[in-house]
């Protein structure tokens, strides 16, 4: 069997492909043993057991391929005992999770930069599960794939068990949060979203375009704020980009002359090419941080202001109710693995924009008749033809009453 590749660790070795590795033991010195050609992925059953609402938990070993420690190693087989499970319901409460008593994270300094109009944190899931984690486990979550793991070949049974109860734990954990959730009618609104520091600066930035009618889909809305920040994207890019650089230059300068004063760098003429060439690679870099930053400056002001004003004005012309998209995923079970980023009601039940795990676009409707998801564009055309199929379909079905005759 292969697990499936839906939590960063089940992710690793991902397209590196068939290769010659050492089968690397973990341990306070890592050793290696005598390389053979090795899948870049691979787990072996070990039992399975079971979950709450159905579920099952498969305890394995999983193996990636990665790179070794050290210059010319090359590749090596890591292994973990893992427990993975999918939990449908858990994509309701929670996105993504990662859940451990790590050691944290020792920087030599950080870099901050004020900003005047900072874009605000979007509000996040609510439930803590690190209690729940012992020391030595890890835990990833991501739109209703559990992964409990440690480092390792485990062999020992109390620690394989113990790797089990924690997922027994986490998934017991989620479900009572999801039993607490009242159920989605399709006849019932769900209140819109909350006024939250976040919503107020996204319709903030929607009014800063006066629309006289809808727009036609989510991309062209986006397209007419992108306009509006281009400047201050540009220059947020071009102002990380020139720290960058100038850090940069001073950490290679700096390494340069204590290399020089110690003797461990030849002088003269190999030294300034070599410091040229390095200034030339630090300048290259430099300059795609800089694209990098500006386009994710744009991206974080556009796309929300965007959705917005899409979502606004085709609720506005069809007479539907928007809602808050978080409170519509917790009260019902997607077919689609993602999150919910807009939810609309009317008489014919919820429609949601849907994202998937892949970042793939959906149209998720919600009526009496059950749940439908269809991938589309988000546009006023797709979800009117969503909608009216939907509607055809539904009323093609029996009632519950004449089904029972």
């Amino acid at each position: 069997m292969l697990l499936p590749p839906h939590t960063p660790l089940l992710r690793r070795g991902l397209g590196i492909g068939t290769r010659r590795a050492y089968t690397a033991t973990f341990g306070r010195i890592q050793t290696f043993d005598a390389p053979s050609r090795r899948p870049e992925r691979d787990s072996q059953e070990l039992r399975r057991f079971p979950l709450p609402n159905g579920a099952e938990g498969v305890l394995a070993h999983h193996t990636h391929l990665g790179e070794a420690p050290g210059e010319s190693v090359g590749w090596a087989a890591w292994t973990h005992t893992v427990v993975y499970a999918e939990l449908p319901a858990a994509n309701r409460v929670i996105g993504r999770a990662s859940l451990g008593r790590r050691e944290p994270v020792k920087a030599m300094g950080t870099l901050t930069l004020k900003r005047r109009d900072p874009v605000p944190v979007a509000p996040g899931a609510d439930l803590s599960l690190s209690h729940l984690v012992p020391d030595g486990i890890e835990v990833e979550l991501e739109h209703g794939a559990l992964c409990v793991w440690t480092k390792g070949r485990v062999t020992d049974p109390a620690a394989m068990e113990t790797l089990c109860q924690t997922a027994l734990d986490v998934a017991e954990a989620i479900q009572a949060e999801v039993m607490r959730q009242p159920q989605l009618e399709a006849e019932t609104a769900v209140a819109p979203p909350p006024r939250s520091e976040w919503r107020q600066w996204v319709e903030a930035g929607a009014a800063r375009v006066r629309w006289t009618t809808p727009p036609a889909d989510v991309d062209s809305a986006v397209a007419a704020y992108a306009p509006l920040v281009r400047s201050r994207a540009r220059r947020f890019g071009v102002i990380s980009g020139l720290l960058f650089f100038v850090v940069a230059a001073v950490l290679t300068a700096a390494a340069l002359y204590v290399g020089v004063r110690t003797e461990l760098a030849a002088g003269g003429a190999i030294t300034a090419a070599f410091a040229a060439w390095a200034l030339w690679r630090i300048a290259r870099a430099a300059v795609g941080t800089a694209r990098e930053l500006s386009a994710a400056e744009r991206d974080a002001r556009a796309r929300p202001w965007g959705l917005e004003a899409f979502v606004q004005g085709y609720a506005a012309s069809r007479g539907l109710a928007v809602e808050d998209p978080a409170q519509v995923q917790r009260r019902f079970d997607c077919p689609v693995r993602g999150r919910a980023v807009a939810a609309l009601h009317g008489a014919d039940g919820h429609v949601l924009l849907w994202r998937d795990v892949n970042g793939d676009r959906w149209i998720v409707r919600v009526t009496a008749a059950g749940v439908y998801a269809e991938p589309g564009e988000w546009s006023a055309a797709a979800i009117d033809a969503s909608r009216r199929s939907r509607n055809a379909r539904s009323a093609a079905l029996p009632t519950r009453a004449s089904a029972l005759v």
